[in-house]
C-alpha cells in the first residue's frame, strides 16, 4: 500500500516543474495518508479502503494536470 502510493507520488513529483500551492496539496494529502496507513496498521491492498485512497491519488493528480494544461 506504502509501495503503491509512493510510486505515484514520485511519477507526479517527477513530472512538474514547479512545487505551486496546487501541488503541495497533494504532496500534503499523500503525507496525510502515509499516516493514516501506519497509524492503521493497514497491510497488503488495504482492504476496502486500500483502492480509495489509490484511486483519489491518482485522481488528484489527473485534475492537477488538467488543470495546468488548461492554464497553458
Amino acid at each position: 500500500m506504502v509501495g503503491n502510493l509512493a510510486n505515484i507520488m514520485l511519477s507526479f513529483l517527477e513530472s512538474i516543474d514547479t512545487l505551486d500551492e496546487d501541488a503541495l496539496s497533494i504532496v500534503s494529502g499523500h503525507h496525510d495518508s502515509l499516516k493514516l496507513i501506519l497509524s492503521s496498521k493497514m497491510t497488503g491492498d488495504g482492504g476496502k479502503d486500500g483502492p480509495v485512497m489509490v484511486t483519489e491519488l491518482k485522481d488528484a493528480c489527473a485534475r492537477y494536470y488538467k488543470k495546468k494544461k488548461k492554464a497553458l
